[in-house]
C-alpha cells in the first residue's frame, strides 16, 4: 500500500501546478471542485500507481508552474491510519522530487473536518506546496509548484484554497 502511494505521487509530480485561480472545474466522477488561473487548458488523464488507478487533472502555464488535483481510491476494506498514507505520499513527493520537506503539519479539511497533511517541498529554489487530504476511503492531493519559490506565492495558496470536496 505504502509503494502505491509513492508510485502515485511519482506520477503526480511530473505534472506540478499553475498560477492565478479563476475557472471553476467541478469533477463530477472525482467528487471535487478547484478553480484553475483563467486561460489555461485543464487536462484529465487516467494513470497507474501500481495496482491502483488514480486520476489526474492538472494545468500548466508558460513558466512552468503548474496547478494539480489528484486523487486514488483505497482498496475496499483496506484500513491505512491516516498518518501511515500521509507518511507515504510524502515520502514519496520527496523521493521523486529530490527536494527536501521544508514543512510539514497536520490539518483538518473542511467542514467533515477530513485528516489532512500539507506539505512544503523544496527542490533548488523550486516550491511544491502539497495538501494531502484522506476523504472516507480516496484520497485527495492537490499541489501547486513551480521555479522561484512558486509554491509559496499567494497565487498557490488561492488554488489549493480553492479546492473542495462534493457529493
Amino acid at each position: 500500500m505504502r509503494n502505491a502511494l509513492a508510485a502515485l505521487v511519482v506520477v503526480g509530480a511530473a505534472g506540478l501546478a499553475a498560477s492565478g485561480a479563476d475557472e471553476k472545474y467541478a469533477s463530477n466522477e472525482g467528487k471535487f471542485t478547484a478553480r484553475f488561473p483563467s486561460g489555461l487548458t485543464v487536462k484529465t488523464e487516467a494513470k497507474k500507481a501500481g495496482a491502483l488507478d488514480m486520476q489526474v487533472t492538472s494545468a500548466k502555464d508558460d513558466k512552468e508552474n503548474s496547478f494539480t488535483v489528484m486523487y486514488v481510491d483505497l482498496p475496499a476494506g483496506a484500513k491505512a491510519p491516516p498518518k501511515a498514507v500521509f507518511d507515504g505520499i510524502e515520502a514519496g513527493m520527496v523521493k521523486t522530487s529530490g527536494g527536501k520537506v521544508e514543512s510539514s503539519k497536520e490539518i483538518t479539511y473542511g467542514a467533515a473536518k477530513y485528516p489532512g497533511r500539507e506539505v512544503l517541498v523544496d527542490k533548488d529554489g523550486a516550491k511544491i506546496k502539497a495538501r494531502i487530504i484522506l476523504a472516507d476511503s480516496r484520497v485527495f492531493i492537490v499541489f501547486a509548484g513551480g521555479p522561484k519559490g512558486f509554491g509559496t506565492t499567494d497565487a498557490a495558496t488561492k488554488f489549493l484554497d480553492s479546492f473542495e470536496t462534493t457529493k
